[in-house]
C-alpha cells in the first residue's frame, strides 16, 4: 500500500485540546498515534491488521517497537 496514502489529515489543535486524551499517559498517547499510523497504512484502510488478523499484544508490541510489558 506504500504510496497510496502518503499523508493523512491531522489536526494538532484537536489532538492537544482533547481533555480525555490528555488524561492518558504519554505512553498511551504514543501507542494511539502509532496505531493510527498503522491503520493508515493497512489494507483495508483504517484497520490495524496483520495478514488480515487483529494483532495480539505481543505482535502490537513488536509493531510499535516496545516490549510487551510496556
Amino acid at each position: 500500500m506504500a504510496g497510496r496514502n502518503p499523508w493523512m489529515k491531522f489536526y494538532p489543535q484537536d489532538w492537544m485540546g482533547d481533555s480525555k486524551l490528555r488524561s492518558c499517559s504519554l505512553q498511551a498517547r504514543g501507542l494511539w498515534i502509532d496505531m493510527i499510523a498503522l491503520a493508515h497504512e493497512a489494507t483495508p484502510y483504517g484497520y490495524v491488521l496483520v495478514n488480515g488478523n487483529t494483532p495480539g499484544t505481543a505482535q502490537l508490541a513488536r509493531l510499535t517497537g516496545v516490549g510487551e510489558p510496556e
